[in-house]
């Protein structure tokens, strides 16, 4: 054999001291926002877009037996709503509002620059009505418990009856 050998040599590019270029979402924040905004979590019936969970159940329902019988979705409510005595309950009292000027009330969401409206507290305990978890996060974690909130959905079953002619008519 002859005594030259060819050798090829490699080029590494090593990217190890490059900084990072694109930052990483907060892939946990990103998750519990697709969450919410199926859900809707703290919005009242009438503010639900019609997207998530609410375009599912308006979807699915009316179901109807024969033209006799029929299932309707009004509404849904997720979790225990109540002030701390557990004197004001459901998410309508979270939202209930007064003027302290005219001391008109109302309900609904109120906008930052809302003037002189207050969110109602209890008259007992002094607090706004807020969503009551069974078990924190940290209970949950540690004793294997799910960390889980009933779903309420209000229906309407309407029935009709046939009426038979009478036989003189």
């Amino acid at each position: 054999m002859s005594g030259s050998q060819k050798t090829t040599a490699l080029l590494r590019k090593s990217f190890g001291k490059i900084r990072q270029v694109v930052s990483l979402p907060d892939l946990i924040e990103v998750q519990s926002k697709s969450y919410n905004d199926f859900i809707q979590f703290d919005y009242l019936s009438s503010e639900r877009a019609y997207i998530g969970l609410e375009k599912v159940l308006r979807d699915i329902f009316p179901i109807d037996y024969n033209g006799r019988i029929a299932l309707e979705y009004v509404s849904y409510e997720i979790g225990e709503w109540a002030c701390v005595c557990g004197a004001l309950t459901g998410i309508e009292n979270r939202y209930r509002w007064v003027d302290l000027k005219t001391k008109k009330e109302g309900k609904g969401r109120l906008s930052k620059d809302c003037g002189d409206r207050r969110y109602k507290l209890c008259k007992k305990c002094s607090s706004r009505v807020s969503i009551k978890l069974p078990y924190s996060v940290n209970e949950c974690r540690y004793s294997g418990k799910t960390y889980s909130l009933p779903l309420k959905a209000r229906m309407q079953l309407t029935t009709w009856m046939l009426m038979k002619k009478p036989a003189n008519a």
